[in-house]
């Protein structure tokens, strides 16, 4: 609720929390994206990507 409030758009969660998404209201997962990872590089590999359509590094 706390990134819904805050107009985040994606949020990143262990994997073993996705069965508590249940919980979650359906207008906050409307607009929030959830991200599930099991290891810190999928975390990095979500947190440091480029957002579509920026480009990125060259």
């Amino acid at each position: 609720m706390a990134a819904f409030k805050a107009d985040m758009n994606t949020v990143i969660i262990p994997s073993a929390n996705v069965p508590d998404l249940d919980e979650i209201d359906d207008a906050v997962k409307d607009k929030i994206n959830f991200i599930s990872a099991e290891k810190l590089t999928d975390v990095l590999d979500n947190a440091l990507a480029s957002p579509a359509g920026k480009g990125g590094s060259q």
